[in-house]
């Protein structure tokens, strides 16, 4: 073969190359609605607390949906897909999600912030908020795939932020109904080989609960 002819080649196969490189790297945008419609309700907790404080939070309305609680809880944000040589895709969140029912309680069951979803349907008034959340995590039906619940499969980081005010219980230590603020800060991190620190897969579980003014 000549040497422009062995020129050509070489040109060829990195056309291929690189055009396979660009196939995978291309972005898919999705609706967030479709990435909401596949999720649950998340619960963070932090276990060094004594006593640990378990938070319900509805990120994805869940709960609102499920339980006619009427909050109007509504999403903002993005669904970024892009396909993996092995059929798979690489997804990133971000969601801004208001008017979100949250409560909270200790071991035992003992309430501490907000209204059970029983005693809202009775009347109570819920403790509310917003969400700030992103989550990358692998999609194995691939672009345009079904989405599955990331809260069961192994995602590979979440960060979320999550504030509210309600109803602060008694079993909190405060008169019952006293007005309160909670904020759930949570990130988590399961990406391999990027040189992290330490061996925790969660470096951030915050659970902060107190009376207003205080």
């Amino acid at each position: 073969m000549s040497r422009i002819g062995r020129l050509a080649s070489v040109a060829f196969v990195v056309a291929c190359l690189l055009g396979a490189t660009v196939a995978f790297a291309q972005v898919n945008h999705r609706p967030i609605e479709e990435f909401v419609a596949a999720q649950t309700y998340t619960y963070w907790y932090n276990p060094e607390d004594d006593p640990i404080k378990y938070a319900i939070v509805d990120c994805f309305g869940w709960i609102n949906t499920n339980y006619g609680l009427g909050l109007g809880t509504s999403f903002e944000g993005d669904v970024a897909e892009r396909a993996l040589p092995d059929g798979t895709a690489h997804v990133h969140v971000t969601l801004h999600a208001r008017n979100v029912f949250m409560r909270a309680y200790s071991p035992g069951a003992i309430k501490i912030f907000g209204y059970t979803v029983a005693e809202v349907l009775n009347g109570a008034t819920p403790a509310s908020g917003e969400v700030f959340l992103t989550v990358d995590f692998i999609n194995p039906a691939g672009v345009g795939g079904p989405f599955p619940d990331v809260m069961v499969v192994e995602f590979e980081d979440i960060l979320i932020s999550a504030r509210g005010r309600g109803a602060l219980r008694q079993g909190f230590g405060v008169p019952e109904g006293t007005p309160g603020f909670m904020h759930v800060l949570q990130r988590g991190l399961y990406k391999t080989g990027q040189g992290l620190p330490g061996q925790d897969g969660w470096p951030v579980e915050q659970v902060t609960i107190k009376a207003l003014g205080k």
